[in-house]
């Protein structure tokens, strides 16, 4: 799983001591994470960089979601074409890549010479900062999508397992060894096995019974709906609905605008007149979409809102599919702004059920079929 770096790089010249004094060691560089810290404050010291003319650009094979790391001259970032890539933060050359067996969408974090990221083969992984060579990887029951954190020596991540992880990288010659947390050299194909001391008592309703449809055994909190909309949604593609990674919402006086992080990558917008538990859907891919914001569509076509109102949010790409429907399509303005959750989807052959920010709470979800209807109905 380890890919040879494609430039190996060579110290130029060696520093010798010029006195017979013991030589003082380099203060290690401070470590680089996602938005400045552990804290997630996005505050940067001494400052961000200035905005100018474009220096360079790097093309990977696939979407780069992952936010970049910068330490001792190298830029570090993932991409959904399974690399984690290296590259001099000068010129845009490749140092190395490392290939995992999925996306990385995690951003890495770099402290002590080791770069930590997660993938959505389930691992998180340590490299060597310099050549990209695999320290060690620990697997998680589900997706690594978090970006580590590091504080003290320790490396916290989360997975869609439901874990929040701790290890202490005895590797990291920058902080202290005694802690008693250590990388998992002898486990790294093992889950988590970690019981929760208090197990809290469910309040939300219990999940019903499974349902037979179509030879599938129906699983999850949608069973009645599959029941009552078989006809509109088909046979379920799988037995149990997926959790969506990141679901980002933003309601408008005549419908809403979603989008999911997925392998489709599309761009859900309904229209529900203000408020309707019935009406129209469409779909709209992100290639479109990025076509468009490319050309310049939607840089600015909404003006202002209202007082009181908001408009499509542009850094989510809103705008421009707002301008792509034509000044809305009859969305009209934006009661909130853009907000994120995770929920479930659950795909038919015919339709998918899936929930806004409020179904979980509300117990209401969405039937869209494919013919481009939609109804909201509780469960």
């Amino acid at each position: 799983e380890t890919t040879t770096p494609t430039e190996t790089t060579t110290p130029t010249e060696t520093t010798t001591p010029t006195s017979t004094e013991t030589p003082v060691p380099p203060t290690a560089p401070a470590a680089a994470m996602h938005r400045g810290g552990p804290e997630r404050t996005g505050v940067y010291e001494p400052g961000g960089p200035t905005l100018g003319q474009q220096l360079w650009r790097f093309k990977t094979g696939d979407l780069v979601f992952s936010s970049p790391a910068i330490s001792s001259g190298v830029v570090y970032f993932g991409s959904y074409d399974n690399y984690l890539y290296a590259l001099d933060a000068g010129t845009g050359q490749e140092k190395w890549k490392f290939k995992a067996g999925d996306e990385v969408n995690s951003s890495p974090a770099i402290s002590g010479g080791v770069v930590y990221f997660g993938s959505y083969d389930n691992y998180l992984y340590a490299l060597d900062a310099g050549t990209g060579q695999e320290k060690w990887k620990f697997k998680a029951g589900d997706e690594v999508n978090s970006s580590p954190a590091i504080s003290g020596g320790v490396v916290y991540f989360g997975s869609w397992d439901n874990y929040l992880y701790a290890f202490k990288d005895v590797t990291d010659t920058s902080v202290p060894s005694n802690e008693t947390l250590v990388p998992p050299t002898d486990a790294p194909t093992s889950t988590a096995t970690h019981t929760p001391t208090n197990t809290p008592t469910p309040t939300q309703t219990p999940t019903p019974a499974p349902a037979v449809i179509c030879g599938t055994e129906v699983r999850g909190p949608f069973i009645a709906l599959w029941l009552r909309y078989q006809t509109e949604l088909g046979c379920p593609r799988s037995a149990s609905p997926t959790t969506v990674r990141i679901t980002k919402e933003q309601p408008f006086q005549g419908g809403h605008i979603f989008w999911q992080e997925s392998r489709t990558q599309t761009y859900l917008v309904i229209f529900d007149g203000g408020g309707r538990t019935s009406g129209s859907w469409q779909d709209i891919y992100i290639g479109e979409v990025a076509n468009a914001l490319n050309s310049g569509v939607g840089k600015g076509c909404a003006g202002s809102a209202p007082a009181g109102y908001y408009p499509p949010a542009y850094q989510e790409a809103f705008g421009v599919v707002w301008c792509l429907l034509g000044n809305g399509g009859g969305l009209g303005w934006g009661l909130a702004d853009v907000a994120a959750y995770a929920d479930l989807v659950h795909l038919g052959e015919d339709g998918l059920i899936f929930r806004d920010s409020d179904g979980a709470v509300n117990r209401q979800a969405y039937i869209l079929e494919f013919n481009g209807r939609f109804e909201r109905i509780g469960y």
